[in-house]
Order: C-alpha cells, then sequence, then structure tokens
C-alpha cells in the first residue's frame, strides 16, 4: 500500500510545490511521519538525524512512493 493511499491531507495537493522542507528527527516517530506528509504534499524533504539508518530507510520509503528526500546525519546540538 502506498504511502499517499493511508491518509489523507486537509491541504492542497500541491501546497509545497518548489519548496525544501527540513525535518530534523526525520528518521523515526513524528518526524518520518512529517516527512512523509510534506512529500506528499510536493516538497523536497531534507531528513536529518543522528542515525543514519532509519534516515536512509525513510529516503527510501518517500523514493517508492515517488518523492523526493535526502538524508543527513547531523547532531543539532552541535
Amino acid at each position: 500500500m502506498s504511502t499517499e493511499s493511508r491518509f489523507k491531507s486537509v491541504l492542497r495537493s500541491d501546497v509545497f510545490e518548489g519548496q525544501v522542507a527540513l525535518v530534523t528527527g526525520g528518521g523515526t516517530g513524528i518526524g518520518r511521519c512529517i516527512a512523509h506528509e510534506l512529500a506528499s504534499l510536493g516538497a523536497k524533504v531534507l531528513v536529518a538525524g543522528r542515525r543514519r539508518e532509519p534516515l536512509d530507510k525513510v529516503v527510501a520509503e518517500l523514493a517508492e512512493a515517488g518523492h523526493v528526500g535526502h538524508a543527513y546525519e547531523l547532531n543539532i546540538r552541535e
């Protein structure tokens, strides 16, 4: 089942078209869900977090759904 078929947003499907969104903590939990939501609404998504493996998984999920995503391993405290 694709990500799009699991939820419907209250926002217009292209509301973030041409925008770039940075989601810190984007590899898991709420951050992961936000990354999927923003991508489904047209944003190119940069997911950032401390662990590379979950970030790469989210980028793969986004690509499978036909969206653009990039992973950046970083600690926002530094």
